[in-house]
């Protein structure tokens, strides 16, 4: 068994195997440093499942980014307070959650 890793939508994704199957791992330029790759899943029975997790949690990611920089942006305009940016920022986090795969712990 091998590491696969590959660029998808300027994340890096890598799926390692493992005693107990494979696990799904995600890192992207803008938020982590030197690449650094944080646990998405784990406990895949394929890589092909692990691979599909990690997009998924790549594309909410992408989605999250591009979302908070409008909510970012609207804020600094005057067009929501402090308190409505931290609740749609709340509420952005919580899709991110509710959209793991459900065979998969995902871990902070």
């Amino acid at each position: 068994m091998e590491i696969i890793q590959f660029p998808y939508r300027g994340w890096i994704l890598k799926v390692t195997p493992d005693s107990d199957g494979y696990t799904a791992h995600l890192s992207h330029p803008r938020q982590q440093a030197d690449n650094e790759f944080f646990v998405v899943a784990t406990r895949f029975d394929s890589a092909c499942d692990a691979i599909k997790a990690a997009m998924l949690f790549a594309d909410i990611g992408t989605a999250e980014l591009a979302i908070r920089e409008v909510l970012s942006d609207m804020m600094n305009c005057d067009r929501l307070s402090l308190k409505e940016f931290n609740c749609l920022a709340a509420s952005i986090r919580g899709v991110w959650r509710k959209e793991k795969p459900i065979r998969a712990a995902v871990e902070p």
